[in-house]
């Protein structure tokens, strides 16, 4: 019963609705959130076969990846890359909180996947940031949704984003992220 409330509320925090035929608890809820998290950031960042810059001004390719020396990708290739920076965000992330459930885990991987893990973690001045110190005294994390502006402008998709991932790190589910 419990995979199938976390099921229904990760597909609503999508905003979709299924009514596919599958035994719930043969998923693994990590992998329902995991996935989920990954068409979150197909959708977030659209894809694009060959290089361009983003508004960071960093040169990505696909759906958000380090373009490299890569000249073009197909979407398999782009899936590929895109799960491999997740999977890199999550084991930074869960190095660094070692105590936090998969949920959790997943929801500052998709922040780290979108800001960097440096700007995640640091201020310019090189001070810890706001939201960093909070996660690691276990405080709320009130300062999650100020990462939502390109410059100095707010962005609608970035204040989307936020909240979802936001709402993914407050999920009632108790697995540990161990790999």
């Amino acid at each position: 019963m419990r995979v199938i409330l976390i099921l229904i509320l990760v597909l609503s925090l999508q905003g979709k609705v299924t009514t596919a035929k599958i035994k719930l608890e043969e998923i693994p809820v990590v992998d329902v959130l995991y996935n989920s998290c990954i068409e979150h950031l197909r959708e977030r960042e659209g894809f694009r076969t060959k290089p361009y810059k983003c508004p960071a001004g960093r040169l990505t390719i696909g759906y958000g990846s380090k373009a490299k020396q890569l000249k073009n990708v197909n979407e398999q290739q782009a899936d590929s890359l895109l799960r491999l920076d997740f999977n890199k965000a999550i084991n930074k992330v869960s190095k660094e909180f070692i105590h936090f459930d998969c949920n959790k885990v997943y929801a500052l991987a998709m922040l780290v996947h979108n800001v960097g893990f440096k700007n995640f973690k640091y201020n310019k001045d090189g001070t810890h940031s706001d939201l960093y110190l909070q996660l690691k005294d276990n405080r709320k994390p009130i300062n999650w949704l100020k990462f939502n502006r390109i410059g100095n402008k707010k962005n609608k998709r970035l204040i989307k984003s936020r909240n979802y991932e936001y709402r993914i790190f407050y999920l009632e589910i108790s697995t540990r992220y161990n790999k």
